[in-house]
């Protein structure tokens, strides 16, 4: 079986052995292509051996598992799908263009604002001196990653929980500089200022990050696992497995904290504590 996770690499599992990881230099369809039959031909794999195989969406965005039936000259009823646990972690995209969910796609948009507002300049010192003020680390707000999205956003929630107070008081800092001014850019500053702090401070905004704190908490680990590139298949589908099935768990526990103790074990420690 041929097993393709990222279009600059793959690996190749034969006889439950990792055979190759080369580096791709060219990255066109022909050229990966090339690249993952010299890694074959290294062990002497002829299509014969070739059952099927699995790769990710930019494999078949540059026509590789096609390129691969030429090459070996294999039959057309060569099975090539997508890998599952990649598509798996890139369910989520699916979700975010369900309206149901625009609340969360308002929270990320509030996250997004506030990065941009924060993370360079004259604010991001005042994010500095203001922890030096209360005494407490900052966690340095992150940015959503496109190649990466369930990943990021683990560390988007995560870090801005962690930096509320921070930007709480940095905001109010902000608005109390600007109230007085008579410019008319600074009023709009003002505006701007006071917008992001009225979205952020209010009952509603603090449970749906707590609450997307612990989902993307468990959601972006599993992202993470099934793109690891030194674990076999096997592996990661374990591993994949054990975090889903914690995550069908918190779905049933997400109003009840009363079940959460029965278990000895909080599932949404984030969320229930707020």
């Amino acid at each position: 079986v041929i097993y393709s996770c990222y279009f600059v690499c793959f690996i190749v599992i034969y006889k439950k052995k990792i055979i190759g990881q080369p580096v791709v230099k060219d990255h066109t369809g022909p050229n990966v292509s090339a690249s993952v039959k010299e890694g074959l031909d290294k062990f002497g794999i002829i299509s014969e051996q070739i059952e099927a195989s699995s790769h990710d969406g930019q494999y078949y965005h540059l026509s590789v598992p096609k390129s691969l039936v030429k090459l070996y000259n294999l039959p057309n009823q060569f099975i090539s799908t997508p890998d599952p646990l990649h598509r798996a972690g890139t369910v989520d995209v699916h979700i975010r263009k369900d309206e149901t969910f625009d609340w969360m796609n308002k929270v990320f948009g509030i996250c997004k604002d506030l990065y941009n507002k924060f993370n360079w300049g004259k604010n991001y010192e005042l994010m500095v001196d203001t922890c030096d003020e209360i005494i407490k680390n900052m966690a340095q707000l992150a940015n959503f990653q496109t190649t990466s999205f369930a990943n990021s956003v683990r560390f988007v929630v995560i870090n801005l929980r962690t930096d509320y107070e921070i930007l709480l008081r940095c905001l109010v800092k902000i608005q109390d500089n600007l109230w007085d001014s008579g410019d008319n850019k600074d009023q709009e500053k003002f505006n701007d200022v006071k917008s992001l702090h009225d979205m952020i401070k209010n009952k509603r905004f603090c449970m749906n990050l707590s609450g997307l704190t612990d989902v993307y908490g468990e959601f972006g680990s599993f992202a993470n696992i099934i793109q690891k590139m030194d674990i076999f298949p096997h592996e990661r589908y374990d591993g994949a497995i054990k975090i889903l099935d914690k995550m069908i768990k918190m779905k049933n526990q997400l109003s009840c904290h009363e079940k959460c103790m029965e278990n000895k074990s909080c599932l949404w420690p984030n969320y229930h504590e707020d």
